[in-house]
């Protein structure tokens, strides 16, 4: 007798990476609102990087998330210009307390988890952005139910792109290409922002 595939809900996502405020250490409730992210992370304001500031990706992304009918958004907020291995996180052993990815290994309803803006020029080096890749896809292997979105390197043409790709091998993980082009409500105008 053949048995259903039972489908699996796409609408709770979780991101991980810099914000402007927030708890970094692995506190996080779920959002259902882009008003709660601005409340508990900030608005859309840009980043300090490197003294200069930055495009607030994972505030971009969370606006997007709700505006397209995203339901439940979960948050792991990093410091800004953390290296690779914050994105993955750890757990404190004393207090038990996760970060980073981590934070997310308890919560049943994620099905999607991505890093906004973690490809992005200014925020390092192509070594940091496919270690950050990494980190995903081996959090969703383990996790066995989750996919991760994955951002094209900003600036890459379709060449490049097929060569990343190519370097990317899992059933868990699902890269995106282009960039979007769209006017950032602050300044009224244009930004490039990643797929995620």
């Amino acid at each position: 007798m053949p048995y259903h595939i039972q489908g699996v809900s796409t609408s709770t996502t979780g991101f991980v990476g810099p914000t402007l405020t927030g708890p970094e250490d692995g506190d996080i409730e779920p959002l259902t609102i882009f008003e709660d992210f601005e409340r508990l992370y900030g608005g859309l304001d840009p980043l300090p990087v490197d003294d200069a500031p930055a495009p607030n990706y994972m505030a971009h992304a969370a606006r997007a998330f709700f505006a397209n009918g995203g339901r439940r958004l979960y948050v792991a907020r990093i410091p800004v210009g953390a290296d690779a291995d914050a994105f993955a996180g750890r757990e404190d052993p004393d207090s038990a307390v996760r970060t980073g990815l981590r934070a997310f290994e308890d919560i049943d309803e994620i099905s999607i988890v991505a890093a906004p803006g973690s490809t992005a020029s200014a925020h390092g080096s192509g070594a940091r952005a496919r270690a950050v890749a990494g980190h995903l896809i081996e959090h969703c292997e383990t996790m066995q139910y989750r996919v991760a979105v994955l951002d094209s390197p900003e600036g890459h043409g379709l060449e490049e792109i097929r060569a990343y790709r190519a370097s990317l091998d899992s059933k868990h993980a699902a890269l995106y290409y282009p960039w979007i082009h769209v006017i950032d409500p602050l300044s009224n105008s244009e930004i490039a922002l990643p797929p995620s």
